[in-house]
């Protein structure tokens, strides 16, 4: 049974139509349902929503329809809407959560008293009290604020109205959370104390015994169990004696956000410093979730965009993630690929992981077997052609990741979002290098190497998009054979008829033989486009002719070698230690010092040179290119203190580091002091013999000394 109950009055006759093909859609439904529509045009203020049009009640729970919107094209013939199903948690699942303490499971026993009451006895007198019937810990659900959700109201009826049949109902698992009189009597027995006792012993579920303030809850909720409806305390009598137990100091009911799993509508998440409200839950899975988010302003409501919002569990996983958002990310501008909009640093838990456009359509999976009447609906030739086209245009997407080396890893029906009659590829959590390990995958229809995680090629998603494009044209699984699933058999054709321009293209990405697919995405996007100019000469693609260039890594050494030239820069410093590489010696400018010193020392009358300045000014570099046009073979700065012969016999003493020198490594048996005779400003000192400085005592006339002071 149906019952529709307008709250407003409709503005057109689309509308009006639009409710009575839901009305009669819901009555082929099993179950009974309630329509309340027009909540957008409502007359009574505490009705009216601008955002919502009409709420379903029904079998499955509570469902949610945005406004009736026509559809483009159909003005005044069709319109459509969206029914959404509560995200949050039941109280079942809840319940597990370690984190959720005592003080706020006492909060919501309360405030779950508090919103029966509202059924029960509404303060609106325009609204009609009803009895809800099926309370247990699968219809109560806890939003992330800690608030009561109530949901499941196929047997809720109007109060002393009777919209069912009294007969005997089977409650199975409910039977401990159903009243001792609706299980002697039936539903025809249930009032508003019957739900009270559902709703205790549901909310007992909440309470282990042990515990002081457990135990003191336990002992309330008891009272609302009693066996005579008569002995049960009202709803206001319990949740004051529930709120005499909340302690003085305690926090507040609910963390401000709580363990994703436990996530609703509503919820706003801190990402990257600005704030996300979700929408619902896209999905989940053993790895993490997925939601659409929309983005509000730092300081209000306001909505800036629509995203889609991974999250992974473990902290491996995450870091993995990551790491493959931030390396597909400048490659997702693709008209074909949903572009990514922000990831995290790092991985937290509860938080993001990375946000991409939200793609506004629906997966290649919801399609499988109707291809045929959606290429109708969009004036194509055939489905084959509509395929053909989605191909290519995968293929040029994919191709922008395989010319850099990169692997998408998980390409499947439920990552290929058909919008507006384009395909779209979306979730980059395992995109990989070529030849690194595969991290995911869908089973039916990743190739035997990715299914066994091994090295994982851009070949493999080709064979990935052509399983799941098969799967959607045929509506049959790729490679099932009866009950076994044979990929070593390649596509099963068997009774499948047609697609001659097709079957070449999606035999061979899909061959048994991995030697015998197209090496990426590129290569098979060009044998594609020559197959359907072969079978169409007269169509406007144009073939061909060559692969764009493979892009590598964009690295240029030397331009590394520069940047390391300077103290702190964050490349290192590893060019201000002298002439220790082959850049720095190419980038050495001899001047006449370095010639007119030689030929001094070559000529002896420089026994000791001594440089001063400050560090990273080119002494050490100058001392280098010195030694070795003396003679000295290794000038590696890694050794400070040098020795050599020269070639008229005297011997050649070089240290690098003045804060360590010794007098002795020059063969001095006391503390060199050197007086000099006039200033100077030179920013060396070169001694000639006894020239400008007393040296006391002398340095050995058969040695040559050079020291760097910093």
């Amino acid at each position: 049974m149906v019952r529709h109950i307008p709250c407003g009055t409709f503005v057109n006759e689309s509308e009006r139509l639009a409710c009575e093909r839901l009305r009669a859609k819901l009555q082929a439904a099993p179950g009974d349902w309630i329509i309340l529509s027009n909540l957008n045009h409502a007359q009574h203020p505490s009705v009216r929503s601008d955002e919502i049009d009409a709420v379903v009640i029904g079998p499955p729970g509570v469902f949610v329809l945005d406004s009736f919107q026509e559809a483009d094209g159909y003005p005044g013939e069709l319109v459509f809407y969206s029914l959404v199903d509560p995200a949050a948690p039941t109280l079942s699942e809840r319940r597990k959560d370690s984190g959720w303490d005592l003080p706020a499971r006492l909060a919501y026993a309360q405030a779950a008293c508090a919103a029966l009451r509202q059924f029960h006895q509404p303060q609106d007198p325009n609204l009609t009290a009803i009895v809800h019937r099926r309370l247990s810990p699968e219809s109560l659900r806890v939003r992330h604020n800690g608030a009561p959700l109530f949901t499941d109201f196929n047997l809720t009826r109007l109060q002393d109205a009777e919209t069912i049949s009294p007969a005997q109902v089977d409650f199975g698992d409910l039977l401990p959370f159903v009243a001792a009189e609706v299980r002697q009597g039936g539903l025809a027995a249930a009032d508003a104390r019957s739900d009270i006792a559902a709703l205790c012993a549901s909310l007992l579920t909440l309470f282990e015994p042990g515990a002081p303030l457990s135990d003191k809850v336990r002992g309330i909720l008891e009272l609302g169990c009693a066996p005579n409806p008569t002995d049960r305390p009202p709803l206001d009598d319990l949740a004051q004696a529930l709120a005499k137990l909340t302690p003085a100091e305690a926090p507040a009911a609910s963390p401000s956000l709580p363990p994703a799993d436990y996530w609703d509508e509503d919820t706003v998440v801190d990402f990257q410093q600005s704030r996300y409200k979700i929408v619902g839950r896209l999905g989940r899975g053993g790895i993490g979730q997925t939601f659409k988010v929309v983005e509000l302003d730092a300081h209000s409501d306001e909505k800036f965009g629509t995203y889609v919002a991974k999250l992974v569990r473990d902290a491996a996983d995450g870091e993995a993630a990551i790491l493959a958002y931030k390396r597909v990310r400048a490659y997702t501008t693709h008209p074909n690929l949903s572009t990514i909009h922000a990831f995290a640093p790092d991985w937290e838990p509860d938080r993001f992981v990375a946000l991409m456009k939200w793609v506004e359509g629906q997966p290649l999976h919801d399609l499988t077997g109707v291809l045929d009447l959606y290429a109708e609906d969009l004036g194509e030739a055939s489905a084959e052609a509509l395929a053909q086209r989605w191909l290519m245009d995968l293929c040029a997407a994919l191709g922008e990741l395989h010319r850099v080396g990169l692997v998408h890893g998980d390409v499947s029906p439920k990552n290929l979002i058909v919008q507006g009659g384009t395909l779209v590829l979306t979730d980059y959590d395992t995109v990989a290098l070529a030849g690194e390990t595969a991290r995911g995958g869908t089973f039916p229809y990743t190739s035997p190497a990715v299914q066994a995680r091994q090295a994982i090629q851009p070949a493999d998603d080709l064979y990935a998009l052509v399983a799941s494009l098969f799967h959607c044209l045929t509506d049959r699984e790729p490679f099932a054979y009866g009950t076994e699933r044979r990929k070593d058999r390649g596509l099963n054709w068997d009774g499948i008829e047609g697609y001659a321009t097709l079957r070449p293209f999606l035999d061979r990405a899909t061959h048994p033989d991995p030697a015998q697919r197209f090496a990426d995405a590129l290569e098979g996007g060009r044998f594609l486009n020559d197959q359907v100019r072969e079978a169409h000469p007269n169509t406007d693609r144009k073939p061909i002719k060559t692969a764009p260039p493979a892009l590598t890594p964009n690295t240029v050494p030397w331009l590394r070698q520069l940047l390391s030239s300077y103290p702190g820069s964050r490349h290192g410093n590893s060019e201000t230690r002298g002439l220790d590489s082959p850049f720095a010696e190419a980038t050495y400018v001899e001047t006449r010092l370095d010639d007119t010193l030689l030929a001094e020392i070559e000529a002896g009358e420089i026994n000791l040179v001594i440089l001063f300045g400050n560090a990273g000014d080119g002494k050490t570099a100058f001392l280098q290119h010195l030694a070795r046009r003396l003679g000295l073979p290794d000038i590696h700065s890694s050794r400070r203190v040098w020795e050599t012969r020269l070639s008229g016999g005297k011997q050649l003493k070089v240290n690098l580091d003045g804060a360590a020198f010794a007098p002795s490594q020059l063969g001095l048996g006391v503390p060199l002091r050197l007086t000099p005779r006039t200033p100077t400003e030179s920013a060396f000192w070169v001694v000639k013999p006894w020239e400008r400085f007393d040296l006391k005592p002398a340095l050995p006339s058969a040695a040559v000394g050079l020291v760097a002071v910093a």
